[in-house]
């Protein structure tokens, strides 16, 4: 008679059966994704190749790390690589800004691509197919969008601005005539906006006026649109004055026999004060005016690395936006200018060590 033991004992000598091998359907299959995952990566690849997609991101290692950062907080408001068609792209941009755009969203899609690239690799060599397929179609997903990005279109500008240069009145001596009409309050900043041509926004900061260690007439003008993300505006400038112009005899009797004098007035109160001579004198004169004809001025009597630097801009094609040579009047009281960056023809892609504070001066 078989007992309940001789079974159980019969159960624990009986050999185990074999694990189920896999069929070919399973083995098809994993055949089957990988060539597909194989032919993702070829493509995103090949497509990056096509487009120089590595020699973009090597370039793009060598801008500013603050131009970077706005670089990146564009590409993350339009570059979705799980979007269809990988994000917004330049959909919506305007003609004003859409150089810049394109310039980011290019530095960032080549960056998206080159580091999915780098991530699928790394999941097939972990042996995590689904993932690197993931990976693969993002790579793929950026350098479709870099082709996007390269064949969208420049809307055209909805409105051009007035040229700023057509506020320069035609008399030749119209400066010292808004000079003279000015009361003995708004003549400091006044003088000082027929002298240098500064912003109105850096007399509110504060501008000095001072004699070096040689007795030259200098001033010294804080910069008001500088930008250190996008490489763009001039800290500090230094001017040298030309005592023997008319603005230049004026700002000395400003100056008068003080060591130093700070003019401040507020760009607002500017504003005013303009408004105020225009009553007297009429015209449509502002202080932006006499920035523009300084600029006019400085352009056929200096370089253009020079009348940048006077300007307070980093770069020279900043100029191409105030008074042109045929609007020069002559007489330019500047003589020589120092800024805090060196001026170059296109923005700098590294912030360049700034020349420390010291009295005024271009030595």
């Amino acid at each position: 008679m078989t007992t309940t033991r001789d079974i159980m004992g019969a159960i624990r000598q009986a050999p185990k059966a074999a694990a189920p091998k896999p069929g070919p359907v399973l083995g098809d299959r994993m055949q089957s994704g990988k060539e597909a995952l194989f032919g993702v990566v070829r493509q995103a690849r090949d497509t990056g190749k096509a487009m120089g997609l590595a020699e973009r991101v090597t370039a793009g290692e060598a801008v500013s790390a603050g131009t970077a950062a706005t670089y990146a907080a564009t590409t993350a408001r339009r570059i979705d690589l799980d979007a269809e068609g990988g994000g917004r792209l330049m959909a919506g941009v305007s003609a004003a800004s859409w150089h810049a755009t394109k310039a980011a969203l290019l530095w960032g899609a080549s960056r998206a691509w080159h580091q999915e690239m780098r991530a699928q690799d790394a999941a097939q060599r972990a042996g995590d197919m689904g993932k690197a397929m993931t990976h693969a179609r993002r790579a793929l997903a950026a350098a479709s969008a870099v082709q996007s990005i390269e064949a969208a279109e420049r809307p055209e500008p909805t409105q051009r601005r007035a040229s700023k240069r057509a506020s320069i009145p035609a008399a030749k001596d119209w400066q010292a005539r808004i000079v003279d009409a000015a009361t003995p309050a708004q003549r400091p900043a006044v003088v000082l906006l027929w002298a240098t041509g500064c912003r109105p926004a850096e007399i509110g900061k504060g501008v000095d006026i001072g004699r070096d260690n040689k007795g030259r007439l200098m001033v010294v003008i804080p910069g008001a649109k500088v930008r250190e993300e996008h490489g763009a505006g001039q800290p500090v400038r230094r001017l040298l004055i030309d005592e023997t112009s008319p603005a230049g005899i004026a700002l000395a009797e400003i100056l008068g026999d003080a060591e130093r004098l700070t003019v401040k007035r507020a760009a607002t109160r500017l504003n005013k004060d303009f408004a105020d001579i225009r009553r007297k004198v009429g015209g449509t004169a502002s202080p932006y005016s006499m920035r523009h004809q300084v600029a006019a001025d400085l352009k056929v009597s200096m370089e253009a690395e020079d009348v940048a630097a006077a300007l307070g801009h980093r770069v020279t094609r900043s100029q191409t936006r105030y008074g042109s040579t045929r609007q020069a009047k002559g007489g330019s009281a500047i003589k020589a200018a120092k800024a805090t960056f060196p001026v170059k023809e296109t923005r700098p892609s590294a912030l360049q060590q700034s020349v420390p504070d010291r009295e005024p001066g271009l030595g």
